[in-house]
């Protein structure tokens, strides 16, 4: 059987943010904050070379809740250095 390619962090955060984007845009003052909306992406690069960069960036779109498309276009960004540092060490 061909198992499906696990899908890019990239393309995780950009169809989240979709998700996040509608949220905020149909919150009332009540609705969730973008703390409690961005909060699950803190992770997404655990363990891998950029990850205490990715958690600033994520905890600085926690506060503002703006400029969310710089958040794909840096984990693309992570990503691409992630690979090179893989094809270095190989």
């Amino acid at each position: 059987s061909c198992e499906e390619p696990l899908p890019l962090r990239s393309e995780v955060v950009r169809a989240y943010l979709v998700h996040v984007e509608s949220s905020l845009a149909h919150a009332d003052k009540r609705g969730p904050s973008p703390t409690i909306l961005l909060r699950p992406l803190l992770n997404l690069f655990v363990g891998q070379p950029g990850t205490k960069r990715w958690k600033q960036a994520v905890n600085a779109r926690c506060r503002s809740g703006e400029d969310l498309d710089a958040l794909v276009a840096f984990a693309s960004e992570l990503e691409q250095a992630l690979e090179s540092h893989s094809l270095a060490s190989a």
